[in-house]
């Protein structure tokens, strides 16, 4: 199936936007319409991360794969939420 020149959205100042716009080195100056443009693109790429965690220590093997886990996506500097099943399932269940 073909892609036509109709279905690309077009932004007068800046030509023809791709998937990969914002992976293209910028030649021209910012102005606010392509810091619009570019802000969108990148929202358009964030993903939130759950992260589903024990802090039970008598599970050793889930407890440090769950730190593994978390030590990752620190080091990669990845926003994400943690849950931790242990102290959530208790607090529910009183």
């Amino acid at each position: 199936m073909a892609i036509s020149d109709a279905s690309i959205p077009r932004d007068i100042s800046n030509g023809p936007l791709s998937k990969f716009d914002s992976l293209s080195p910028r030649n021209h100056e910012h102005d606010a319409k392509s810091h619009i443009v570019e802000t969108a693109v990148e929202a358009e790429q964030l993903a939130e991360v759950v992260l589903v965690t024990t802090s039970l220590g008598s599970i050793k093997k889930q407890f440090f794969q769950s730190k593994r886990a978390q030590h990752l996506l620190d080091c990669k500097n990845i926003v994400y939420y943690l849950v931790d099943a242990n102290r959530d399932i208790s607090v529910a269940m009183s």
